[in-house]
């Protein structure tokens, strides 16, 4: 990551951009960063338990889960927008100098899954329990536009 922008000269430091505090690796910027907890306690508050903070706690937690629950499949597509987000936000900060905050960065991430959830089958094809609904797609935060379930 940032160790390969050192070999090539693009940059000096293998510092991570958002707290200057970790080497960027993938483990600290994915996983252990404060900037990137901070998005994931947003984005996961009282809608499902937060992922693990270290490699290997993250990969087992991601193989326990069950992908036939519907609950599971929305977090791991939460985290997976989080990782993508992260990654284009360390980009604009890196190569643009536009820096964010994780509240922001976490309400981004919020209507990516709802826009994400709206625009899939699973209305369809699952039964979406009114709990899921009102905590990934009508969040009060979220609302910006009217919702109609048929």
């Amino acid at each position: 990551m940032a160790d390969k922008l050192v070999d090539i000269d693009v940059c000096s430091s293998t510092a991570c951009n958002f707290c200057i505090n970790g080497e960027e690796t993938n483990p600290h910027l994915f996983l252990e960063c404060p900037f990137t907890q901070r998005v994931m306690q947003i984005v996961f508050h009282q809608r499902c338990n937060v992922p693990p903070s270290t490699w290997f706690s993250w990969y087992q937690w991601l193989t326990d889960l069950n992908t036939r629950n519907i609950h599971n499949c929305i977090s791991i597509l939460a985290y997976q927008i989080i990782i993508y987000s992260v990654w284009r936000e360390r980009n604009n900060t890196f190569f643009r100098e536009e820096y964010s905050t994780p509240v922001k960065l976490a309400a981004d991430c919020l209507h990516l899954i709802k826009c994400r959830l709206l625009s899939s089958n699973w209305f369809a094809t699952e039964s979406l329990s009114n709990v899921t609904i009102s905590t990934w797609i009508l969040d009060g935060r979220l609302a910006s536009s009217p919702v109609v379930l048929l």
